[in-house]
């Protein structure tokens, strides 16, 4: 039984809820031959529909965006990443693995695949310093056989999508074009310290990639960053070298769509210590946020010396 009834008060109807005593008046429409009619519940439903369109389409607009920008990546989990193996495997173990195919098979190209013997000629290292990296990484990460290397499953590292089961860890996107063009002139000795900001990927902000304490942290007000202090006590190193430190790693740059990038960018509240930078990864090597454009505001990477820092007043 209806819970609405329906009377006319002044020449108007309305339609009242005998349990509120809520009054709504009633319209009459014509409609033409044929027109469909909807109730607001359809309309509203059309309404979220019509969004959730809009809002998929824009969100494949920025994937095409990123993809033409950055290019092809592997995802990385970085929960308890490269903790048994040195900062400069670490280096060359990412290196390595923008070879990889969507089988997350070793290739040498599209369609050879990697051999041990290759590795030397694609990290272009000493023959003493592939034999220490290999050493590292054997089993544990690369897996040989008979028909060429591969990544262990166990190492969380891939090229084509991550499993389902895995899908809310927190893993990294690794930019295969920037990653190349990183490694390929930075100088094997500064391997270690580029491969610093490989072993603390688990701090690196997945929105605005930034050094904090808590990665999956979306609201930038509430992050609570590292600074270079932070940073040289996660590496083991002492505070003391944190301006060497920092001026090593403002040296790692490469070249971005003919334009010269640091790999990071340091940014502090004007008093210029350790303890008052904070640092942000360039988003064209390690992304996995919503909009890296943000990141590159906040930052800041083209390698002059007046826009490679910047001051922010309680940051």
């Amino acid at each position: 039984m209806s819970n609405n009834i329906i009377t006319t008060i002044n020449e108007k109807q309305y339609q009242i809820n005998k349990t509120t005593g809520e009054a709504t008046e009633l319209m009459t429409v014509t409609l033409p031959i044929g027109s469909k009619w909807q109730t607001p519940k359809q309309q509203a439903a059309v309404k979220q529909w019509k969004e959730y369109q809009e809002a998929k389409k824009l969100k494949q607009q920025y994937i095409s965006t990123v993809k033409s920008r950055l290019g092809n990546f592997y995802f990385i989990l970085t929960d308890n990443v490269f903790l048994d193996v040195s900062p400069q495997t670490a280096t060359r173990l990412i290196m390595l693995c923008t070879y990889l195919n969507y089988s997350n098979q070793f290739m040498r190209t599209n369609k050879t695949p990697m051999a041990k013997s290759d590795i030397q000629t694609i990290l272009k290292l000493s023959k003493t310093a592939v034999n220490k990296f290999w050493n590292e990484v054997r089993d544990k990460y690369i897996i040989d056989r008979n028909n060429g290397l591969y990544i262990n499953n166990n190492a969380n590292i891939f090229r084509n999508k991550i499993p389902k089961n895995n899908q809310y860890l927190q893993y990294q996107k690794i930019y295969i074009n920037t990653v190349r063009a990183l490694y390929k002139v930075t100088h094997p000795q500064k391997h270690k310290q580029l491969g610093y900001i490989f072993k603390l990927l688990p701090y690196i902000n997945l929105e605005y990639n930034i050094f904090c304490t808590d990665a999956f942290e979306q609201e930038l007000n509430q992050i609570k960053p590292l600074s270079m202090a932070d940073f040289c006590k996660l590496i083991n190193c002492d505070i003391g070298q944190a301006s060497r430190l920092q001026k090593d790693l403002k040296s790692l740059t490469f070249d971005y769509q003919g334009n010269q990038e640091r790999l990071l960018s340091y940014v502090d509240d004007g008093n210029n210590t350790p303890h008052s930078k904070k640092i942000f990864v360039n988003p064209h090597i390690i992304y996995n946020g919503s909009d890296y454009k943000r990141v590159e505001i906040l930052g800041i990477f083209y390698n002059t010396d007046n826009k490679s820092t910047r001051h922010f007043a309680n940051s």
